[in-house]
């Protein structure tokens, strides 16, 4: 606006306010506000006075959240629930699975072997099992293959699912590469875990042979219907030898359904199909 303009605008208003014998109110929005202008008859200057506050009430009517007095921030949001330990979900559906293998008549309905027949083949059959009694092997050994105590790798809660399984006819057995000279040290350590039976599980430690064969000779005895693990070796050394583990895609279903992988490292199909994103 000019200068000249300016003045012909005030100039007008001024004006008007003898005409309309009082003050005159002029209201209009204006960020968010109303601005209220009198006219002084004494000196004929117009002031503006300041909006009138809002009340809290009126805030707090129209808030999603509390008005606390005094504060600057609005509250802090609730916090997200603590995510499941990583064990869970395995172990969750591995007592299913087991269970639902014991309640199975291995005459009417045979049992599944986590035990393939020919590992080399790739194609997934297993062994027959007819109707040995039920067995689970469980893998102790870390990432290091180390034996370690078994909490660290399945948490406390493993006992009570165990203790069920036993309950229902299922033997137990732990795998370790640590040595036979061991086997007092981590028989005791299972116990102080609650997790072993003192005369009831076995113990498939080192002996001069192979994790492979030691799972072999249980099978020849036993119908192991489940196998837990934290490395896809823990289940067949067959992986310890590919060069592509993705080239295993067709074992993908027995994960889940015999064999229970800790953590969410990709297997089979979802294995190839992370590599192949990783070198588009």
């Amino acid at each position: 606006m000019t200068t000249r303009r300016f003045l012909a605008v005030r100039m007008a208003a001024l004006l008007l306010v003898p005409a309309l014998g009082g003050c005159v109110a002029l209201a209009g929005p204006l960020v968010g506000g109303a601005i209220a202008a009198t006219a002084a008859p004494s000196n004929g200057r117009v002031t503006v006075e300041e909006p009138a506050p809002v009340p809290t009430e009126a805030v707090q009517a129209e808030a999603p959240y509390e008005v606390v007095a005094g504060a600057t921030a609005l509250p802090a949001p609730l916090a997200a629930p603590p995510a499941p330990a990583p064990a869970a979900g395995a172990l969750a559906d591995l007592t299913a699975f087991a269970g639902e293998q014991l309640d199975r008549d291995p005459v009417l309905l045979p049992r599944l072997s986590a035990i393939l027949r020919e590992p080399s083949e790739l194609d997934g059959f297993r062994t027959f099992c007819g109707v040995m009694p039920p067995a689970m092997i469980v893998d102790i050994d870390s990432a290091t293959g180390k034996a370690v105590a078994p909490s660290t790798l399945y948490g406390a809660e493993f006992s009570a699912a165990l203790a069920k399984l036993r309950e229902g006819g299922m033997a137990i057995a732990w795998l370790s590469d640590a040595p036979q000279a061991e086997a007092q040290d981590v028989r005791a350590r299972l116990l102080a875990d609650g997790l072993a039976e003192a005369a009831e599980d076995r113990l498939l430690l080192d002996g001069g042979q192979r994790k492979q064969l030691r799972r072999l000779a249980l099978s020849e005895t036993h119908c192991v219907v489940a196998i837990l693990g934290t490395e896809l070796g823990d289940f067949d050394e067959l992986f310890d030898y590919l060069k592509d583990p993705a080239a295993a895609w067709q074992l993908e279903e027995m994960m889940g359904e015999g064999w229970f992988l800790l953590g969410d490292r990709p297997t089979g199909r979802a294995a190839l199909a992370t590599r192949e994103m990783e070198t588009d």
